[in-house]
C-alpha cells in the first residue's frame, strides 16, 4: 500500500480512492453487512465494566486486503455540479469481525428490524 502525506497528514492510500473515483461509478459494487467490534474510549470510568463494544454496518467494498476491509456507506449518486466525490465510510480490522454477509441485489433479503422497535 502507498501511502502520501500532506502537511503531516495522511492521505488516502491509491487503493483506497477507488471509494471514490468516478469511472467505479458504473462497475457493481459488493454491497455488504458486517457486524464487528470497535474500540472504547473511556475516560473516568471503572475499568472493570469496560469492554469493545459491538457494531454492525452496511456498505460497499471499496478495498480490501488481508488485514482490513474499507466499507463506503455513503456516496454521492449523482454528484452536484461542482461537488467532489468524497465518500464517507469504515475501515474495519478483520480480526473484528464477528459476522460477514454478501448482500445479492439479485435475491430478496429482509433484515429483521423487530428487535430494534421500542428502543429508543
Amino acid at each position: 500500500m502507498i501511502k502520501e502525506t500532506t502537511n503531516g497528514g495522511v492521505m488516502a492510500s491509491r487503493e483506497q480512492s477507488k471509494c471514490q473515483n468516478k469511472e467505479n461509478k458504473k462497475e457493481k459494487k459488493t454491497l455488504i453487512y458486517i457486524k464487528y467490534k470497535d474500540h472504547v474510549l473511556f475516560k473516568n470510568s471503572l475499568t472493570f465494566r469496560i469492554e469493545p463494544s459491538v457494531r454492525e454496518t452496511i456498505g460497499w467494498v471499496a478495498f480490501e486486503n488481508s488485514e482490513y476491509i474499507l466499507i463506503c456507506s455513503d456516496l454521492p449518486f449523482e454528484p452536484l455540479p461542482n461537488e467532489k466525490i468524497v465518500a464517507s465510510g469504515l475501515v474495519v480490522l478483520k480480526t473484528n469481525v464477528i459476522e460477514k454477509y454478501v448482500l445479492d441485489f439479485g435475491k430478496q433479503f429482509k433484515l429483521n428490524s423487530e428487535e430494534y422497535i421500542g428502543q429508543n
